[in-house]
């Protein structure tokens, strides 16, 4: 099996936004399964334009799960197996459900006792740090974000901001981005998934300078 892989989706939540995830595995015969590729869309971003569109509980929509691609032999005895959850945490951010992102939410329950001047700050800081203004629970400083699980490190902080800076200079276009820091189109969706990075749809202009 070798190529792009996609899951396609027509289903409804009871929810007011969620995840839809999916990951290509391989089971051996012994029951081991080895997982090959996954992907994530956010029902809010189901269109692909990096504009929310919320849902409406209860109606059927249909989504496209981007599992990039992959290029694997399945021997004789192993089994293709798919998996479909409404969740991959750590390796994306927490969905609340709500309609909101999991930073907003964790911005709504912190106490703020009269200290404007302070939730403006952080506002300004983690929207500075995030790509198209879905803040991320990496934006937000350590005592907000304390129950994301493991903080960033050193090294990883200056990786995400790097994919950042190099998606802002072309305007969204992933492969443009890919270009600017000498990685793989796959490398550079890789580190995305892995970052909860979800760019906005490239603009015209990107896609002009590509051709």
């Amino acid at each position: 099996m070798t190529g792009p892989v996609s899951v396609t989706l027509h289903t409804a939540t009871s929810a007011a936004d969620t995840d839809f995830t999916a990951k290509l595995v391989d089971v051996w015969p012994d029951g081991r399964a080895l997982g090959l590729t996954d992907g994530i869309v956010r029902a809010r971003y189901r269109d692909g334009s990096g504009l929310a569109a919320p849902i409406t509980p209860g109606q059927v929509y249909q989504y496209t799960i981007d599992l990039i691609a992959t290029s694997q032999v399945f021997k004789a005895g192993h089994r293709v197996r798919v998996d479909v959850a409404s969740s991959n945490f750590p390796c994306f951010d927490r969905n609340p459900g709500n309609g909101a992102p999991a930073a907003t939410a964790a911005l709504g329950n912190a106490e703020w006792p009269g200290n404007i001047r302070r939730l403006r700050q952080v506002v300004t800081t983690a929207l500075v740090h995030s790509l198209s203004g879905d803040i991320t629970m990496d934006d937000l400083p350590e005592g907000l974000a304390g129950g994301r699980g493991r903080r960033l490190t050193g090294l990883e902080w200056h990786e995400r901001q790097a994919l950042i800076t190099a998606l802002r200079n072309a305007a969204g276009d992933r492969e443009a981005a890919a270009r600017e820091l000498g990685i793989s189109r796959a490398t550079i969706y890789r580190k995305l998934k892995r970052h909860g990075i979800r760019p906005p749809a490239a603009q015209p202009e990107a896609r002009r300078r590509q051709r």
